[in-house]
């Protein structure tokens, strides 16, 4: 038997040393809770994982309220300037350029070779930035000249018109095209007053919210992927604790799976029915004995009863005979005795006392069987005390590497909720306490605001000055000739004028700004498609070699994991959050820890446990069931229950007599007797007799029940006694029987087929975990939608909203002063038909055969008139 515990003691040994080993690998790569996680071992060695899920993740509230601003987004407008940009300038970003940098180092850039390979890229936009260049140089010089010009009379200056019959029809004409003009003027001046509230209302807006939900959305995704560590934690405590139990139990779990050989195989299951046989035979001959006890004192109280009846009435009789004489003489009182002596049954107190004493011993002997194969577990685990000692030690020091990791991980994500806190930005001044707030922010924002409202006023003022000098030149104007029309149409003329001063000094101020912002957002525009496509990352940081040392490797993997040669792509990363996978895909953090190394680790301890099971030894030479004090404790239960001198046929010769005479046939010679005598006083006593009489007749029968009841207990315990001597006799034989088989080989067979069951089921409970853990880690754990609608949401609000917003001011103002220079020379042409004349053209002969002297001219030609008015 101590071999047998010294073969489990090894077993358990293997069990730890697995269990350990397994642990080590893999929980020493993971931080780690479910509070409901009520995992089920099953006895096949799997585990119900169903009550053990992570924390959903619950992103911060406020992404619909950002997304519903896009349905401010004043789409028309945007979609023409963004239209504009696309029409002259091709899509994409200069990649090869850009990796060509790259290869040669931003550091030694040649930036005359690198400015003419970009100009070449974007020489749609250059083009049409240079143009805006040369209009802000050209402009203020033609507004010089334009002035001189008209200074010297010339350019429309001098205040003659010839009156000719086209003159009204030309005024009309001017007048609707300069009408157009403006109205397109001034839709493009709304169209800045629309974009403008694009930029400080809608995407000011998205972008207030966008910084909050970053904020806000970063600290709820740190508290969630810190709540599913520990989860993960708690699952694995709540697992550490299932396996500490398995291991507590390990000794009735290596006995429970051998003992189903122990029982059919070397008859312990025998050996325990006949135990039990022998104390229910032992037990039922006491509970005989009892009966039989009972029995006979009832007997002896009734049968004592009856024999003073009988007496009393055989006293009787005899005077009532003496008195009767010769009548009566046919009347026997002999009749009146008891035929058999009931004192004469035995005692059976001794009896009792010896069988109950006998019943004792024998429980005790059968506990003592009991306790001695139930005792097996437990002086396993006695056995086997330090080693496991030795390795919860060990399981202990995992729990305090892994509480510290939490802690660990609880320290980051109080660091993210400080970032986080320091972060946002008060709402008022109050609460600022010297910081900006947003209450500052959006007064800057409107000073911005009212900056585009002073530009578009600018254009407003000419608007109005060509309306109105429209509206003042038209409405009363009169026919006739040109020195006759109204003062009102002569201010008209000058408004227009004077929208036309305001054109040339506004122009060149306003092209500057729509210069500037044009080559800033246009370019910047070029970056949002493949910022939403993600092609910039893959043509650019994804690409093989890219910002690394080397042709190959990858800067994000040397920047995330320090090492260039794990193939991990920001493409790819954001388009798995897309899909809301986890961070272990997402991240490719196989490159970190690989789940295939701890699944090689089971198996090669499967392999380990498969050699150490082979070593066990199981010696059970010493293992004995029956001795020879057990032997004879055994007979001597049967020679001291006093049962084998239990004599039968004394039982039988006492109780098979009946008990009196025919007392009820005496009644009836006692009546028939009374009822021939003429005497009525003895006739009447002989009815009282007879009465008496019939009535003791019936207390005999009753004894006599009770005696027949006796005698069946009688031959019960006759039987029982037999009984007893049997399964005595068998108890010893299934004793001697097990303890034969458990001595040989094929039991150190069956440990070592337990012991391989058992690791067997250890090891797939590990294997369990594994594949738990794995799917939680791989697919549940940190799901990394987050990332993707930040990034989207960021992307959107630069591109969608803020570029696209600037945008569409650039493209309106430049729709605006695109428009200036017809607005000017339509507005001159017009103003010197609403303007009063100081003469009227008078046309002067041509002097015939005479050279025309440019440098000598007296008068202007008609042609030289025709050149001024204008």
């Amino acid at each position: 038997m101590t071999n047998m515990y010294t073969t489990t003691r090894a077993t358990t040994t293997t069990t730890s040393a697995f269990v350990f080993y397994f642990l080590l690998m893999f929980l020493s790569q993971v931080s780690p809770a479910n509070a409901q996680c009520n995992p089920v071992l099953k006895d096949d060695g799997s585990i119900n994982w169903d009550s053990c899920t992570l924390s959903p993740h619950v992103p911060a509230g406020g992404f619909q309220d950002a997304e519903d601003l896009k349905d401010d987004i004043p789409d028309g407008l945007v979609d023409m300037a963004n239209g504009f940009v696309e029409f002259i300038q091709r899509k994409g970003l200069p990649y090869e350029e850009i990796r060509k940098l790259e290869e040669d180092g931003f550091d030694n850039i040649n930036y005359q070779d690198a400015g003419q390979e970009l100009a070449v890229w974007y020489i749609g936009i250059i083009v049409c930035f240079c143009f805006g260049v040369l209009f802000i140089i050209i402009m203020p010089i033609i507004a010089l000249f334009f002035c001189c010009c008209r200074c010297c009379n010339n350019c429309g200056g001098k205040r003659i018109q010839k009156e000719t019959k086209a003159m009204g029809c030309k005024q009309v004409v001017f007048s609707l095209l300069l009408l157009c003009i403006t109205i397109v003027i001034g839709f493009g001046m709304a169209y800045s007053n629309t974009g403008n509230d694009f930029l400080t209302t809608t995407s000011w807006d998205r972008t207030k919210d966008t910084y909050d939900l970053t904020l806000n959305e970063v600290e709820a995704y740190s508290n969630t992927v810190t709540k599913q560590l520990n989860e993960i934690f708690e699952e694995y405590q709540v697992f550490d604790k299932e396996m500490r139990q398995q291991i507590d139990d390990r000794g009735n779990q290596i006995y429970k799976l051998t003992e189903p050989y122990l029982k059919e195989q070397c008859g312990l299951s025998d050996l325990y029915t006949s135990y039990e046989e022998f104390i229910n035979a032992i037990n039922a001959s006491l509970i005989t004995l009892n009966t039989m006890e009972i029995l006979q004192t009832e007997i002896s109280k009734e049968s004592a009863a009856l024999s003073r009846d009988l007496k009393d009435i055989q006293t009787a009789l005899n005077d009532v005979v003496n008195t009767c004489g010769a009548s009566c003489n046919g009347i026997d009182t002999t009749l009146l005795e008891l035929n058999t002596d009931l004192s004469q049954l035995p005692d059976l107190n001794n009896e009792i006392d010896n069988v109950t004493k006998v019943l004792e011993e024998a429980e005790k002997y059968e506990q003592e069987a009991r306790d001695t194969i139930d005792s097996i577990p437990e002086e396993i685990n006695n056995s086997t005390k330090d080693q496991v000692d030795e390795f919860y030690k060990e399981l202990d020091n995992i729990n305090d590497t892994l509480a510290e990791g939490i802690e660990e991980v609880e320290d980051v994500n109080k660091e993210v909720s400080e970032f986080v806190d320091d972060n946002k930005i008060p709402k008022t001044k109050d609460e600022a306490d010297g910081d900006i707030s947003i209450e500052e922010m959006d007064e800057y924002v409107d000073y911005v605001k009212y900056g585009f409202i002073g530009i578009t006023c600018s254009i407003l003022l000419i608007v109005m000055f060509n309306i109105g000098g429209m509206a003042m030149g038209t409405f009363t104007y009169r026919r006739g000739s040109p020195m006759d029309r109204s003062k009102c149409s002569n201010a008209g003329g000058n408004v227009l004028m004077f929208g036309v001063f305001l054109s040339f000094l506004f122009f060149w101020i306003l092209m500057f700004v729509v210069s500037v912002f044009f080559l800033i957002f246009s370019i910047s525009y070029q970056v949002c498609d493949p910022l939403q496509t993600k092609e910039l990352f893959r043509e650019t940081i994804d690409q093989p070699g890219f910002l690394v040392n080397g042709s190959e490797g990858s800067w994000v993997g040397e920047t995330l994991y320090n090492n260039k040669s794990y193939n991990v792509s920001i493409a790819d990363l954001l388009e798995s959050c897309e899909m809301n996978q986890s961070a272990y895909h997402a991240f490719q953090l196989h490159y970190l820890f690989d789940f295939n190394d701890v699944y090689k680790a089971v198996d090669d301890l499967r392999e380990e446990a498969d050699k150490l099971i082979d070593e066990v030894e199981l010696d059970t030479s010493d293992f004995e069931l029956i001795t020879e004090e057990l032997e004879d404790s055994v007979n001597k239960i049967i020679d001291d229950s006093s049962l084998n001198e239990f004599n039968i046929t004394e039982y039988q010769l006492l109780l098979n007599k009946n008990l009196t005479s025919d007392l009820e046939s005496f009644a009836k010679t006692l009546n028939n007797t009374a009822d021939n005598l003429n005497n009525a006083t003895i006739s009447n006593q002989l009815y009282s007799i007879s009465h008496d009489v019939t009535e003791a007749d019936e207390q005999a029968k009753a004894v006599e029940a009770l005696m027949n009841e006796l005698l069946e207990e009688a031959e019960t315990l006759n039987e029982e006694i037999i009984e007893i001597q049997s399964t005595g006799n068998e108890t010893l034989k299934a004793a001697t029987y097990t303890e034969s088989k458990i001595k040989e080989n094929a039991t150190q067979q069956a440990v070592k087929d337990s012991t391989s069951i058992y690791t067997d089921r250890l090891i797939k409970y590990a294997e369990s975990y594994v594949d738990h853990l794995t799917q939680e880690v791989e697919d549940d754990l940190a799901p990394c939608g987050s990332i993707s609608n930040l990034y989207n949401l960021f992307v959107d609000t630069v591109c969608d909203f803020n570029i696209d917003a600037m945008n569409t001011i650039w493209f309106t103002l430049g729709w605006s002063i695109f428009f200036f220079i017809p607005s000017i020379i339509f507005a001159v042409k017009l103003a010197k038909y609403y303007r009063i004349m100081d003469d009227e053209y008078i046309e002067v002969p041509k002097p015939k055969k005479k050279k025309k002297n440019k440098k000598n001219r007296d008068a202007e030609t008609p042609e030289e008139d025709e050149m001024g008015k204008y």
